[in-house]
């Protein structure tokens, strides 16, 4: 997804370095699991996915480990244009996740707070915020965002 959307970055990125921090990110997310950003325990999910980002870089051998350590750190901190570019295409995906798959049966997500949670899209890459927007209207219309 990221090199689909690499047009739309701000900036030149190096792409493999944004591939690699996007499943760096996912291997840590495999581990722990992936809760929705909706729920309230984002404090113990973020202090579960340090403890297993050490756990299994720890495994790999020294430069390997420091290396996929730095870029798990810096995905999350969102220290550089490709983390913050990864970042996007993190959080635009569950959009189209949750437009594809989503029931309203399952319950409906103010659509306010869904904008709240994705507005760093908008300051990392406006190119993408019509597509975010076009996500929303779309789940909205669908009956997953009230």
């Amino acid at each position: 997804m990221g090199l689909l959307l690499e047009e739309h970055a701000e900036n030149s990125l190096d792409m493999l370095r944004v591939t690699k921090l996007l499943l760096i990110h996912d291997i840590v997310e495999i581990d722990v699991g992936d809760i929705s950003i909706y729920e309230s325990n984002q404090d113990s999910k973020a202090q579960e996915e340090r403890e297993a980002a050490h756990r299994i870089f720890s495994i790999l051998p020294d430069p390997q480990k420091e290396e996929y350590l730095s870029l798990w750190i810096e995905f999350e901190e969102r220290s550089t244009e490709e983390a913050k570019f990864a970042s996007v295409i993190d959080g635009i995906q569950p959009l189209l996740n949750h437009l594809l798959t989503g029931d309203p049966q399952d319950g409906v997500i103010p659509e306010e707070r869904v904008r709240s949670k994705k507005e760093y899209i908008a300051r990392y890459a406006p190119k993408l915020w019509d597509l975010v927007e076009e996500l929303i209207e779309q789940s909205k219309s669908k009956g997953l965002y009230a």
